[in-house]
């Protein structure tokens, strides 16, 4: 039974963080704000792999706007400073039918759709591991 612990423990550990990976895409989903369904869709989870003794695995977007999305932009976002042209004298974006101008804008609030996640998986991610180590010492208990 100790002999199989170590590859025993690697399975385990194994399916504690995919079932993990999956919760937060689940959630991360859930939180993500829509449009047109581009950030939820791009979502995806890379499952574990081993290195050596490491285990990663990992959940989340290629997007490039993902960042701003998650953290917010403007006054809202890091830096905290409005949104301003940086070669024309007026913003310019079209939406709505309409062309719209401003000299600033005040930026787009975070939206913490993957800290979120993290945040409501924390304890779910606890008990996967707890279950791993207690199914790896019940392993070994029965065969005692």
């Amino acid at each position: 039974a100790f002999a199989k612990a170590p590859e025993q423990t690697k399975q385990e550990v194994t399916t504690a963080i995919n079932r993990s990976l999956v919760a937060y895409q689940s959630t991360a989903k859930q939180l993500a704000p829509i449009d047109k369904g581009i950030l939820r869709g791009s979502l995806l989870i890379q499952t574990a792999k081993w290195s050596g003794n490491t285990a990663e695995g990992s959940m989340g977007t290629n997007l490039a706007y993902s960042v701003f999305m998650e953290q917010g932009t403007g006054i809202y976002g890091p830096r905290h400073t409005p949104i301003t042209p940086k070669t024309k004298p007026t913003l310019a974006w079209y939406s709505g039918g309409r062309w719209h101008f401003a000299k600033s804008v005040k930026g787009s609030k975070p939206r913490w759709y993957m800290k979120g996640s993290v945040e409501r998986n924390q304890a779910n991610t606890e008990r996967n591991f707890a279950e791993a180590l207690d199914n790896v010492a019940n392993m070994i208990a029965r065969a005692i």
